[in-house]
């Protein structure tokens, strides 16, 4: 675990968790759901995290939690005629989608 200790612009920056280029962070605001964010990048031992999400309730302090892996995304047959963000969430209204699945985003590039 790791605390926020600077908020530049729409950068988060952390004393920790250990982590790689690519990992998928959750911060946990004063309340509500925690926020997940993406590790962009490091300076002077600290953690550089993009938000994925509303930063509201997030400050200096704000609790920073690893996951050890990068963002997955659900797949599966039950996406089809859905619209979802980008983070795999619903926004037409409907249910979460049955998914089979799951791939992380930074995959393979096809050749």
């Amino acid at each position: 675990m790791g605390k926020i200790t600077q908020i530049v612009g729409l950068t988060l920056e952390a004393n920790g968790p250990a982590s790689n280029l690519g990992d998928l962070c959750w911060v946990s605001p004063r309340q509500g759901d925690a926020i997940p964010c993406e590790v962009v990048g490091f300076r002077e031992n600290r953690v550089l995290l993009m938000p994925l999400g509303d930063l509201a309730g997030i400050g200096p302090g704000s609790l920073v939690t690893g996951t050890g892996r990068s963002l997955r995304v659900g797949v599966g047959q039950g996406l089809l005629g859905r619209i979802l963000d980008g983070l795999g969430k619903p926004i037409d209204g409907g249910d979460p989608p049955a998914v089979e699945e799951f791939y992380s985003i930074n995959g393979n590039i096809p050749s």
